[in-house]
């Protein structure tokens, strides 16, 4: 069982996840576990697209390196220049990747990790031994906590999981590939306009859902996305309120 990390603000549902955990995936329960009687941490395990396909009796393996915490919106999971001593899983909600410019004055979201995605993959199989960014949660958030070494080892004795991350990074190339050929083929004005159509003509930048974050899903900076947005309001293509942006008609 995983020690809480000392950046891990200690919570109610903190200490709640912890007593299931220890309490559902004991000894004497494990039967209970292996017939899906209850639910433990060894669901929120096999509900993660990286051991997807693995026997529910190896998770059992799992849970005893892993741990399962609940962080309220703008909690912070780790600092930027921390060692990476554990890897994790958004099972629920979402996390953002970000850093200051030298003079601190200035925040750039460098990466959203969704649901079913990870921090800290690449350190598995590389030399990467420090996170680059501050990882903040954006919502209410459970995260899957797992000791990196002993991942490391399990990941060596299990072909599932192997297969299973191989196939998690070849999606993610082609995500990012898809990404960097739109940023490069359209505008900001273009893109911002196709992100608004897919969600019925409309999206709420603030104050919600900070523009620094909309400009990062847009490929862009908060400046330049501001730009983007009056000049589409002038040109009578969107409405701009106090809360929302929306396709005008």
């Amino acid at each position: 069982m995983l020690k809480n990390p000392v950046f891990m603000p200690k919570t109610k549902h903190q200490s709640e996840s912890k007593n299931l955990q220890k309490q559902l995936c004991s000894k004497l329960d494990i039967q209970k576990c292996l017939a899906k009687r209850v639910v433990c941490i060894c669901d929120a395990i096999l509900s993660n697209p990286i051991f997807e396909g693995i026997q529910r009796e190896y998770t059992h393996q799992l849970s005893r390196i892993s741990d399962l915490v609940y962080l309220e919106k703008n909690r912070t999971l780790f600092l930027k220049g921390s060692h990476i001593d554990h890897v994790y899983f958004v099972i629920r909600g979402r996390v953002k990747l970000a850093s200051a410019d030298n003079d601190s004055s200035k925040i750039f979201i460098n990466q959203i990790i969704e649901q079913g995605e990870g921090v800290g993959l690449e350190s598995l199989f590389g030399e990467f031994q420090y996170f680059h960014d501050t990882a903040t949660t954006m919502e209410d958030s459970a995260i899957l906590i797992l000791d990196k070494i002993a991942l490391k080892k399990l990941i060596s004795s299990n072909p599932v999981i192997m297969q299973n991350l191989l196939r998690y990074f070849s999606r993610l190339s082609i995500s990012l590939s898809e990404r960097l050929k739109d940023q490069v083929l359209t505008d900001v004005q273009e893109r911002l306009f196709k992100y608004l159509q897919a969600r019925s003509g409309t999206c709420s930048p603030k104050p919600s859902f900070p523009k620094a974050e909309l400009a990062y899903i847009l490929g862009t900076v908060p400046e330049v996305l501001s730009r983007a947005i009056k000049k589409l309001e002038e040109d009578g293509f969107i409405e701009v309120s106090k809360y929302s942006i929306k396709i005008s008609g």
